[in-house]
């Protein structure tokens, strides 16, 4: 459907401290990574992405999701998310959502 997903190190940090403290949707993620030929493919930010991940933080957004957003942002792909502040944040800044 969307071919090779990518997202940062720190998604992937977000995730194994949430198995650590017990959810265990979070558990699957190495699963995740290898599926259909490894469709996840985990990524450095850029020293630009970095900076606009520290420009666009706020409050309600985590520094995984801003830099999600900045790498969206810099490499003109689409962010898919669940979070509605993080898709306004996308719209806001011209990523598509």
């Amino acid at each position: 459907m969307f071919g090779t997903i990518e997202t940062p190190v720190s998604v992937i940090d977000e995730l194994d401290r949430a198995a650590a403290e017990g959810y265990d949707f979070v558990t699957r993620i190495d699963a995740v990574k290898s599926y259909n030929d490894g469709w996840l493919e985990i990524v450095a930010p850029t020293g630009a992405e970095l900076e606009l991940a520290d420009d666009l933080g706020d409050h309600a957004l985590s520094s995984a999701d801003a830099r999600c957003l900045a790498i969206a942002s810099q490499r003109d792909a689409r962010l898919v998310t669940d979070d509605a502040h993080v898709g306004t944040r996308g719209a806001q800044i011209g990523v598509e959502v």
